[in-house]
């Protein structure tokens, strides 16, 4: 347990917080990691169906459509900025951080 706890601290710094009005120091709890927001938007681009278009243009040349690597690029700014945060918020999954993308009907891989 104590070489997990040192390999979690390794990608995450270690900030102290007060528990329970208490001055204990919560040692267990390293928040978020990068590795947590990198597969968040590796699942935000997947369903927003942009590695099928990418696979689609790798096969035959087709460009993935221009929306696409617009957020493509939105996503992976966003996953940048919360991986080098001091602190990553515990809510780094939560729809206010990241950019939307609504799939038009004419939209296929």
């Amino acid at each position: 347990m104590a070489r997990l706890i040192g390999t979690l601290a390794m990608y995450q710094p270690f900030i102290p917080k007060i528990v329970g009005g208490t001055d204990r120091i919560d040692r267990l709890d390293p928040g978020p990691t990068r590795a947590a927001v990198q597969a968040e938007a590796q699942r935000r681009l997947t369903s927003a169906g942009y590695k099928a278009f990418r696979a689609r243009e790798i096969a035959t040349g087709r460009p993935v459509p221009a929306a696409l690597r617009y957020l493509a690029m939105q996503i992976e700014f966003v996953a940048d900025a919360l991986s080098s945060r001091r602190r990553i918020p515990d809510d780094f999954d939560s729809d206010k951080y990241w950019p939307s993308h609504h799939r038009q009907s004419n939209e296929t891989p």
